[in-house]
């Protein structure tokens, strides 16, 4: 696998409504990925999820999805049986769909302590997992990397959890772990070698060989991450970080989450087949 780009969601440049549309534009715009985003509900009905299959396998287009924002692993219980529900439907739906792994916000730290919060985000993944491995869906989990300081979700926290629950990644949003650090760090080419290494150290070199990804530009904020913005309307470095990831030889898929997301996507994409 290459390092495959593509957008968050039906590019806003797409003429026809609906994600198969959205995919031709992908295809268009000489990208190679979309994600499908359900972050506002799972709503893409199993007859459609396989049109999705079938038009993007013609045109060569991977799929990624990124699961309902209302997630929240560390809630009552309620939220904690609709939260499983979210992540299971999107891993259903995504599979038909034919993605190959699901972006996850996991939840807050809800004023607990970190370290037990990571073991209730083993506990609840390890049930999820089961539930996907009964059914035979491969499709990987990918909790993210949280832009918020109130969300649980450092790269840390998220690579102890891969660690112990199997058919787990991690997705790095890179402006993310830089909102995380307020703007002061993840940076550099330096701190972003520490970042892969890390990565490779705990979960193994083959993950970097399927890394999820986001990338964009942020604004910081005291809590962390504030608007995505445009690659350029900030300061994260992002060439600099295309260049780390072809020195580690990364592969996998970089998703523009930037307001027009299919612009950021095709900066990147030129980048790294300059």
């Amino acid at each position: 696998m290459a390092l495959l780009v593509g957008t968050a969601g039906i590019p806003a440049s797409t003429k026809k409504p609906g994600s198969v549309e959205g995919i031709k534009r992908v295809k268009e715009l000489g990208l190679s990925l979309m994600e499908l985003e359900f972050v506002r509900g799972v709503k893409m009905s199993e007859a459609l999820a396989k049109e999705v299959q079938k038009v993007a396998d013609s045109l060569d287009i991977a799929r990624t999805v990124h699961a309902p924002y209302y997630i929240n692993l560390n809630g009552d219980a309620k939220t904690v049986k609709n939260s499983h529900n979210y992540i299971i439907s999107s891993a259903r739906i995504g599979n038909l769909a034919g993605a190959k792994s699901v972006a996850i916000h996991s939840g807050y730290y809800g004023g607990g302590k970190p370290e037990e919060i990571t073991k209730i985000m083993i506990k609840e993944y390890s049930e999820i997992v089961k539930i996907l491995k009964q059914e035979k869906n491969k499709i990987i989990l990918a909790p993210e990397v949280t832009g918020k300081l109130s969300q649980w979700g450092t790269l840390p926290e998220i690579l102890e959890v891969c660690q112990q629950v199997e058919q787990l990644a991690v997705c790095i949003d890179f402006s993310h772990l830089y909102a995380r650090e307020l703007g002061k760090a993840n940076n550099s080419k330096e701190e972003w070698h520490a970042v892969l290494e890390l990565v490779e150290k705990k979960i193994g070199k083959s993950a970097l060989g399927a890394l999820h990804m986001h990338l964009q530009d942020v604004e910081c904020n005291k809590g962390g991450e504030g608007s995505h913005m445009h690659l350029g309307d900030g300061k994260l470095k992002w060439r600099e970080l295309l260049d780390v990831l072809k020195e580690f030889n990364v592969s996998g898929w970089i998703v523009s989450e930037a307001p027009v997301c299919e612009i950021d996507a095709v900066k990147i994409n030129k980048a790294l087949n300059k």
